[in-house]
């Protein structure tokens, strides 16, 4: 069996020191274009491979973040674990990604395995919606951001996305095309993001002279096949518009019209949410909140990587705003 290649081997090949291979691999300190471009062409010559464990013992850090999301099907996570992903490789991270389902015990249970000793750090889009189950279970000085979703007076990095304005503008364009049946599909009702965009819909309603209607509104999750089972009701209620609090309860409820009221499909409005490119080619002409998913998830990798490096510094929180796109309302 060929022996392994070592950090030796990768020096001598390349003509540098050992401590210039160990700057190019771990990003530690500056080296020059010259010097970089032989470490990595010998690096790729004997495929050299960084011990990992031998970096965690002497440097402390495992040089993994750990990414806790609610659902990896719906796309606007696994759009997100994508920019993550490619914006913590450049840094030389890798990500570790684990599915809860929306369950808080899940939740709960990847929170405790990840911190104790696999990552680094933790980027989290929180089901759990109390701060103390996060107070109780990440060390207070583990560096930890939260996404998507906010966490009532926890005091730790945040970066969001606010939707109350795209909504409000989608629901009042609705109203001034005469409907007064507006229809609406929340998240689950504990969410932060729930709270908010509901909040704009009846808002909007209430500002335009409509009496908002519980009877019109119908709560759901982010799962795939949740939505569709809210539109008999409202359907049945006689709404004339719909509109869908996020990407995936989008699909499911186009779905559902195209497949049981293929007949009201063209009677009736529906404005959907949108998190990438991939909703567009499912329903490109659909009115959409788009919002800024991308951007939010290079920010939380950048912000995360921040923090691993300045454990002391104050928190912050960003809020990045989605937009309302009418298209062929």
């Amino acid at each position: 069996m060929n022996k392994r290649p070592s950090i030796k081997d990768v020096a001598s090949l390349a003509g540098v020191s050992i401590s210039t291979v160990s700057n190019v691999v771990n990003r530690s300190r500056p080296v020059s274009d010259e010097a970089r471009a032989r470490v990595e062409k010998a690096i790729d010559t004997l495929n050299y491979i960084p011990d990992i464990s031998a970096q965690a013992i002497k440097t402390g850090r495992k040089r993994c973040i750990g990414f806790v999301v609610p659902d990896i099907a719906n796309m606007f996570f696994a759009s997100m674990i994508e920019a993550i992903e490619d914006t913590l490789a450049a840094e030389g991270y890798n990500l570790i990604v684990v599915n809860t389902k929306e369950t808080p015990a899940r939740e709960v249970d990847a929170i405790c395995t990840l911190t104790s000793g696999l990552v680094d750090a933790l980027i989290i889009a929180p089901t759990n919606h109390d701060k103390e189950v996060f107070e109780t279970y990440i060390p207070a000085s583990f560096p930890v951001i939260l996404v998507d979703r906010r966490i009532p007076e926890y005091e730790r990095d945040m970066i969001l996305i606010s939707s109350h304005s795209a909504v409000y503008e989608g629901v009042a364009r609705l109203i001034e095309m005469g409907h007064t049946k507006i229809g609406y599909i929340a998240g689950m009702r504990h969410l932060s993001t729930t709270v908010e965009r509901l909040g704009a819909y009846k808002s909007a309603l209430h500002d335009h002279g409509l009496k908002p209607d519980e009877g019109m509104v119908r709560y759901a999750n982010s799962m795939f096949n949740n939505a569709n089972q809210c539109m008999p009701d409202l359907l049945a209620a006689g709404c004339t518009a719909l509109v869908v609090s996020n990407s995936i309860m989008t699909t499911d409820a186009l779905n559902y019209l195209n497949n049981h009221s293929p007949e009201k499909r063209g009677e009736i409005a529906v404005i959907g949410f949108s998190d990438s490119r991939f909703d567009e080619h499912i329903h490109p002409s659909l009115p959409v909140v788009r919002q800024p998913t991308i951007q939010m998830a290079k920010k939380a990798a950048e912000q995360i990587l921040y923090r691993i490096k300045n454990p002391n510094s104050a928190t912050k929180e960003i809020i990045l705003y989605s937009t309302f796109l009418e298209r062929n309302l």
